[in-house]
């Protein structure tokens, strides 16, 4: 009976955290090519925002791509781990390096969060308790919750 209790205050705990996001809080940190999604976006709900992604089935890791291919961006792709079913990262590929950086500084100004491997990184704390680190790889800006990563 105490496992049962325990069980069930864990899962509520879960469900209370997972709907204390608050979407708003991240619109200055999301690209305009992401405008409407956010971290710990219900699958189902991504699903209907971006009716033309598509989920490859090969994968280990569950990614739902978009072709863009129009502006400066080439895709963009949201991942989410086996058995969950929010978002905990967005990848949004430009065609070039340089767009990348331009549009990463336009949105959050200098660096704060640097280190060797990711010398272009930022993180922000949000009021409902989100993390969000953002980096750029290559020609990708990042957008990933804290929590889903070795900081």
């Amino acid at each position: 009976m105490k496992y049962l209790a325990f069980l069930l205050v864990v899962v509520a705990c879960s469900t209370a955290n997972a709907q204390s996001v608050n979407s708003s809080l991240q619109k200055k940190y999301i690209p305009a090519e992401v405008k409407g999604l956010y971290i710990k976006m219900p699958v189902e709900e991504l699903r209907k925002a971006r009716p033309k992604a598509v989920m490859p089935s090969d994968q280990f890791s569950l990614d739902i791509k978009e072709q863009i291919n129009s502006g400066s961006v080439k895709e963009i792709t949201c991942q989410f781990a086996p058995g969950d079913s929010m978002v905990y990262e967005f990848i949004i590929e430009y065609k070039t390096r340089a767009k990348a950086l331009a549009i990463a500084k336009q949105l959050y100004k200098a660096p704060n969060f640097v280190n060797d491997r990711f010398p272009v990184r930022w993180k922000f704390k949000l009021n409902d308790g989100l993390t969000l680190v953002i980096w750029v790889w290559q020609n990708k800006i990042c957008i990933m919750d804290a929590k889903e990563m070795e900081l």
